[in-house]
């Protein structure tokens, strides 16, 4: 897959998510649309299906593998997990957040436990949006 075509899918990604409150963070994982808004945070990522509110099927993936949370008017993630998460912001480089929290801003992907390439089905887009522009 392209830059062009991530790029592509991301924006596809931004104009399915609508926010009801001013900040709202839009996630999109094989097809599944999560709305997360302030108050519904803390969100759990990981594999336990009983523990988590987005439940991936990764071997390198934590039971409870990373959490979504809201801080000083930010989504960010922050990682608990054994092998890290790997994150990009828009088009920069993948960094690995281990054992430490990230914000997360404007529009990425991610995906715990391993790196990947813009073409993995198992990355996790997101797009923060802002009702009050």
């Amino acid at each position: 897959m392209s830059d062009q075509d991530c790029d592509t899918t991301l924006m596809n990604a931004d104009a399915r998510i609508s926010a009801v409150s001013s900040h709202v963070l839009g996630l999109l994982h094989r097809g599944r649309e999560y709305h997360i808004r302030p108050e519904d945070v803390p969100f759990v990522i990981g594999r336990d299906g009983e523990l988590c509110d987005l439940c991936i099927a990764n071997e390198y993936g934590s039971r409870r593998h990373c959490v979504i949370e809201y801080r000083d008017s930010k989504f960010v993630l922050r990682d608990r997990s054994t092998n890290g998460t790997y994150v990009q912001l828009g088009r920069a480089d993948n960094v690995r957040v281990h054992n430490e929290t990230t914000p997360l801003i404007g529009q990425g992907c991610f995906k715990p436990g391993q790196d990947f390439r813009s073409d993995d089905p198992d990355l996790i887009h997101f797009v923060i949006r802002d009702n009050q522009r």
